[in-house]
C-alpha cells in the first residue's frame, strides 16, 4: 500500500510540475490551438504495453 501511495504522489507531483512549466512557458494559447487527445495517448500506451507483454511472454 505504501508503494502505491508513494507512486501516486510522485506521479501527481511530476504531472503538476510539467503542467506548471508548460503553463509558464506557453500559457493558455497552446490549448486553444493544439488540443491533445489524452484518450488516444492512453489507448496507444495500453497497446504498446500489451505488445511488450506479449513479446516478453513469447520470448520468455
Amino acid at each position: 500500500m505504501l508503494v502505491a501511495v508513494v507512486h501516486a504522489l510522485g506521479m501527481a507531483l511530476a504531472a503538476g510540475a510539467t503542467a506548471l512549466v508548460v503553463y509558464q512557458v506557453l500559457g493558455l494559447r497552446v490549448l486553444r490551438s493544439h488540443w491533445v487527445n489524452l484518450d488516444r495517448i492512453w489507448a496507444l500506451a495500453f497497446l504498446v504495453a500489451g505488445a511488450g507483454v506479449a513479446v516478453a511472454w513469447w520470448l520468455g
